[in-house]
């Protein structure tokens, strides 16, 4: 349906303007921040300004689509409503547990690990950002998941420095066609954006499927940042707040090739080992507040070298 520019209604020929402005705005950013090319600044403030634009115009748009669709909707009969819900096959108890392909209900896709595109300290932003681990695993199908906690839940102190210093029961399904090998990391990313890690482990079969609560003769142990010691280390922050901490699967086409000793296995190692071998990688995010903030009085165990250390 065409329309004339005096019968287009407001909010038509608003969307259309701020549709204009959206695309000369984002080209006008683009081109200052182009300059860091050729250049070693840009002009800050002209960015965030346009940049702060570009987010009202987007808003506006948005306004725009829901006002005319709630519109619609008050002009459709019951019978009408009813048809649409059928041609989308959907109901009104409806809810998608994943994604939308358009109007089909997918199941949500992984989103692989891009922690190292925004750590920007030293070693751990060097290793992750040169070996190229984050592979395309959206279509892949892996899921990490664990009997304990819920992804996004809070870990047990069991499994921390305040409990039995537990390692994590862990439960996987979904590996890609040609997967030889697995290995699992837990790290966390403290508030000066660097990469903590607690449990390095590779070399798992590739009939592996799970690993059980203080998983042992299984795989290989690298080391942990805590204090170096070829075990896993079990989270033991200091202070108050809550803590989230990552669980990554990594599913490879080989078996792990490394000319250093286990006890240097670090995960910056064993990522950069693994660059151009993963098929996929799933990700179990926890979370986990101590009681009070208080340090525990909990003997060392587990390769815990101090249990007053904060991590």
């Amino acid at each position: 349906m065409t329309r004339s520019a005096n019968s287009s209604p407001a909010w038509w020929t608003n969307q259309r303007a701020d549709l204009d402005e959206i695309v000369k705005t984002r080209r006008v950013i683009a081109t200052e921040l182009r300059r860091f090319m050729k250049e070693a600044s840009v002009d800050k403030e002209k960015v965030m300004a346009l940049s702060r634009r570009y987010g009202e115009l987007d808003g506006e748009i948005s306004y725009y689509y829901a006002t005319a669709f709630a519109r619609v909707a008050k002009t459709l009969t019951a019978e009408q409503k009813a048809t649409l819900l059928r041609l989308r096959n959907l109901d009104v108890k409806f809810a998608c547990t994943g994604a939308y392909l358009f109007s089909r209900a997918i199941p949500m896709p992984e989103v692989p690990n891009t922690d190292f595109l925004f750590d920007a300290s030293g070693a751990a932003k060097s290793a992750s950002a040169t070996s190229g681990v984050a592979p395309t695993a959206a279509s892949s199908g892996l899921v990490l998941r664990s009997p304990a906690v819920a992804d996004g839940g809070p870990l047990p102190a069991e499994f921390t420095g305040d409990g039995a210093s537990a390692t994590l029961p862990l439960e996987w399904s979904g590996a890609p066609e040609g997967t030889k090998s697995f290995a699992v990391v837990m790290h966390h990313i403290d508030p000066e954006s660097k990469a903590k890690w607690y449990w390095v482990l590779y070399d798992l079969p590739a009939s592996t499927r799970s690993l059980p609560k203080n998983a042992s003769g299984v795989g290989t142990l690298g080391n942990n940042s805590v204090n170096g010691r070829t075990a896993y280390a079990p989270p033991h922050p200091k202070g108050p707040g809550e803590k989230t901490y990552i669980y990554t699967l990594y599913a490879l086409s080989a078996p792990v090739k490394l000319d250093v000793p286990r006890a240097q296995v670090s995960r910056d190692v064993l990522l950069a080992a693994m660059n151009g071998s993963v098929l996929a990688t799933a990700e179990l995010k926890v979370v986990y507040t101590r009681p009070g903030g208080e340090f525990s009085q909990r003997g060392q165990s587990r390769g815990d070298a101090s249990s007053s250390l904060p991590r």
